[in-house]
C-alpha cells in the first residue's frame, strides 16, 4: 500500500487489530525487516510498517534528508492514516529518527520502543585516526577497498551510494540525537543486542541516561538484528510494555 507525502510515495504495510504499533527500519533496510517481529505480535496488535522515503518500495525524495525532515515526514503520513494514538518502534537509523521526532516534539508517541537505535557520535580516538586516513587516500583507492576501509572504520557510508542516499548517511552520521534523548518525556523502552558492534550496548547505557525513567533491557547474545534472530523474545518485551 502506498499514500502521498509532499508529492513522493511512501510504502507501508498495516496488519492486525488492536492497539497501534508503527514500525520505522533501519538504514538500507525496509519494512521486510519487521516480518519476524509482527508475526508473533499481528494476533494482538495493529502493526503498520513503513519504508521510510529514499528506502525499499517508497519514492526517491531528496528534500528527506535529515532526522528531522525523516520525523516530519512519518508525522505527515500517520496524519494521513488517521494513527494519533500508537507506540513507536524504531531500530537502528529508525531509532534514531524516532528519538529526533520525539525529542522535538514532531512524533508524539505515547511510547518509545528502541531496539539497537543508532544517533550516539562519539568517536573514539583510533577511530578518528582511521578515518582521517580514510579521506586522505580515499581518492587513490579502488571502490571495493574503499568499502573495505569504510567497513573497517565502522561507517555506514558506501562510496557506491546515490547522490540522495549519500546526502542522507552523511546527515545522519552527523547527527548526535542524545540532546533530544534528554527530551523524550514518554515511557521508553531501550533494546540492545550484547554482540552488536554496529550500535553496542554502551550506546543503549548512554541513552537510557538521558532519557529519564526509562528501561534498558540487554540481549544475551544478539547481534545489531535482535529484532530478526531474537523476534520472539523481543515481541515478549514489547507485550509486556504495550498492555
Amino acid at each position: 500500500m502506498q499514500i502521498i507525502v509532499d508529492s513522493a510515495p511512501i510504502d507501508y504495510s498495516d496488519k492486525g487489530t488492536g492497539k497501534t504499533l508503527v514500525f520505522l527500519h533501519g538504514w538500507k533496510d525496509s519494512k521486510a525487516t519487521w516480518k519476524p517481529l509482527m508475526h508473533h505480535l499481528v494476533d494482538q496488535y495493529r502493526c503498520v510498517a513503513f519504508d521510510l522515503p529514499n528506502f525499499g518500495a517508497s519514492g526517491e525524495n531528496d528534500a528527506c534528508i535529515t532526522p528531522k525532515q525523516y520525523a516530519e515526514q512519518v508525522a505527515l503520513a500517520l496524519e494521513k492514516l488517521n494513527i494519533d494514538h500508537y507506540t513507536l518502534v524504531g531500530h537502528s537509523m529508525g531509532g534514531q529518527i524516532a528519538m529526533y521526532g520525539v525529542g522535538e516534539g514532531i512524533l508524539r508517541p505515547v511510547h518509545l520502543i528502541l531496539i539497537a537505535a543508532a544517533g550516539v557520535r562519539q568517536k573514539s580516538a583510533a577511530k578518528k585516526v582511521l578515518q582521517v586516513a580514510a579521506k586522505s587516500i580515499g581518492v587513490m583507492l579502488p571502490s571495493q577497498v574503499k568499502k573495505w576501509f569504510y567497513a573497517l572504520i565502522g561507517s555506514d557510508y558506501d562510496p557506491g551510494l546515490s547522490p540522495v542516499l549519500k546526502r542522507v548517511i552523511a546527515a545522519m552520521l552527523s547527527t548526535d540525537v542524545t540532546a533530544q534523548a534528554a527530551a523524550v518525556k514518554v515511557p521508553t523502552t531501550l533494546l540492545y543486542g550484547a554482540e552488536d558492534t554496529a550500535t553496542p550496548p554502551a550506546y543503549g547505557k548512554l541513552l537510557h541516561e538521558h532519557i529519564a525513567g526509562s528501561q534498558y533491557i540487554e540481549v544475551e547474545s544478539a547481534n545489531h538484528w535482535l529484532h530478526k534472530s531474537a523476534a520472539s523474545d523481543i515481541a515478549t518485551i514489547v507485550k509486556k510494555v504495550v498492555q
